[in-house]
């Protein structure tokens, strides 16, 4: 029966079995074989993935990843931005659903392109919440594989009240510039 021990630091992998010799006496024949460096780089893997999931997960900025379009995971930050806790309303759909039809057709551009293993810059745009309510938000697409097939993962930061500062801002100064040019100071 197969077994793996751990002596002095080092990982065996144990065999044990009956054995009868040429002069009939019974005894076992034990293999060990040091699967030290093997153990060590799947823990190493293992430490490292859950690492990134644990980033992912408390990440403020939403991550999704979508594979044939479909999206397949999103976190926690994903379901707040669109305004849902249910997985369903977003596991399993398009994640052209999820995209104004205004900005539909630069996504694809950048999905495929993603796919390609082309490097996209960030691209503004607005989603659609659950609700149908609109946020603007910045996002940046990358190939990965999921399962061996390509999927894109998507970096997603809500930027609605970075924009609205801005607008009011922008309004402020064209307001004052109507001011100065309207009473000649300046």
């Amino acid at each position: 029966f197969p077994y793996t021990t751990l002596f002095r630091s080092l990982i065996f992998f144990c065999r044990i079995a009956p054995t009868v010799f040429d002069d009939g006496r019974k005894g076992v024949s034990v293999l060990l074989e040091d699967i030290t460096r093997e153990k060590r780089a799947e823990l190493t893997l293992l430490e490292s993935e859950d690492r990134y999931r644990k980033l992912v997960e408390i990440s403020p900025d939403a991550v999704f990843l979508h594979r044939e379009g479909k999206i397949i995971y999103a976190n926690p930050a994903a379901f707040k931005l669109l305004g849902t806790l249910r997985s369903d309303k977003i596991i399993g759909k398009s994640i052209l659903d999820f995209i104004h039809p205004d900005f539909r057709e630069a996504v694809r551009n950048n999905i495929e392109k993603d796919l390609r293993g082309t490097i996209t810059p960030p691209i503004e745009l607005h989603m659609l919440r659950v609700d149908g309510s609109s946020v603007i938000v910045e996002g940046r697409g990358v190939r990965t594989n999921i399962d061996g097939k390509p999927a894109v993962q998507v970096a997603i930061r809500d930027i609605t009240e970075r924009k609205r500062v801005e607008e009011i801002l922008r309004k402020s100064e064209e307001q004052y510039r109507n001011l100065v040019e309207t009473t000649g100071t300046g």
